[in-house]
Parts: C-alpha cells; sequence; structure tokens
C-alpha cells in the first residue's frame, strides 16, 4: 500500500466523519489499522482499531463491534501480549454469540485455542478445540478459511490462525523428533 492510498483513505475518513457516516468510518479505519498492522506499525494500527471500537462503544451487540475486538486482538497477539489478546477475543466471542456469528465463533474459538496453547495453557487449549469441533463438527477441517469467512469480516483472525496453526505443527514436529532422539 502506498502512501497516496493511505492519504486517500485518510480524505475519505476526514469526509465521512463530516457526513457523520459510521459505517464508512469503521471500514476505513480497519482498513488503516490492517495496513499499519501489515507494515509491523503496530502503534498505529491499535488507534485506528481503537478508533474503530470507539465508534460502537455504546453498541453491546454488534458484528462491527465483534470485528473490531478481534482486529484489536489480533495486533496484540501479534505483538505477543497474549493476555490483551485472550482478553480481547474472549470478549468479541460473547458478543459473536449473542448475534449468531457462527464464523467469528468458529475463528475466535481457534485463535484462543492457539492463544492458550502459546501460553503453555493446555486444558484450556484444549477445551476451546473440542468446543470449536463439538459445535462446528461440519467444519472439520479449517484448510480454507476464506471460503468459511465469505464476507472477508475475519481476514486478520484468518491471518492469525494460519501462522499460529503453523507455529503448532512445527513444535509438535519437534517435539516428536525430541521425544523420539531420547
Amino acid at each position: 500500500m502506498t502512501e497516496w492510498n493511505i492519504k486517500a483513505l485518510e480524505e475519505k475518513l476526514v469526509a465521512s466523519r463530516e457526513t457523520s457516516d459510521i459505517p464508512t468510518q469503521f471500514q476505513v479505519l480497519s482498513q488503516l489499522g490492517k495496513i499499519f498492522q501489515s507494515q509491523r506499525e503496530y502503534k498505529k494500527a491499535l488507534n485506528y482499531f481503537r478508533h474503530a471500537l470507539n465508534l460502537f462503544k455504546d453498541i453491546e451487540n454488534n458484528g462491527d463491534r465483534t470485528i473490531a475486538l478481534a482486529n484489536l486482538g489480533c495486533v496484540y497477539w501479534e505483538m505477543a501480549q497474549l493476555k490483551k489478546s485472550v482478553d480481547l477475543f474472549e470478549e468479541a466471542l460473547i458478543l459473536a454469540k449473542k448475534s449468531g456469528d457462527n464464523e467469528g465463533q468458529f475463528m475466535l474459538r481457534i485463535l484462543l485455542g492457539i492463544s492458550y496453547w502459546r501460553k503453555l495453557e493446555w486444558d484450556q487449549a484444549i477445551l476451546q478445540f473440542e468446543q470449536t469441533f463439538k459445535v462446528f463438527q461440519e467444519r472439520k477441517t479449517i484448510a480454507d478459511l476464506s471460503k468459511f469467512d465469505k464476507e472477508g469480516n475475519y481476514e486478520g483472525l484468518r491471518g492469525a490462525i494460519e501462522r499460529g496453526l503453523l507455529t503448532l505443527k512445527n513444535r509438535t514436529r519437534i517435539a516428536h523428533e525430541h521425544q523420539n532422539s531420547e
């Protein structure tokens, strides 16, 4: 993403604020947050995602609020601030359950499982994985999450899940190699 694209998004944000166009503000703030997250400029990403979340601070059960919480959680997850990310993912999961957002629940539970695994909280990790596949039995595989998330609402979660699963596979492989060498 070039500086010109960022500038165009910032101009669009200003215009949407002038017209009080909340959906456009949310979309633009989320896009800017994702751009800076991908550039590993986490403070800027957090700033944009917090502003997106604040658009819905007075709305308890809203799909966009769920997405904003998940986006914030993903940034903290990438920063290895697992306590903060887990708290945000748990809050987002509660909202996803209330609104019947199956895609969000599925991805949040998987990411919570990976997060607990990273925190070495094995029982919590296993519980999240078991609950995920118990509730979503038709989703025995998560090989192609992009087809599951048809609207692209959880792009950040999808990327974090893919990276997390790769890490788990590598750690499992290393553990097996270590066990076999003894």
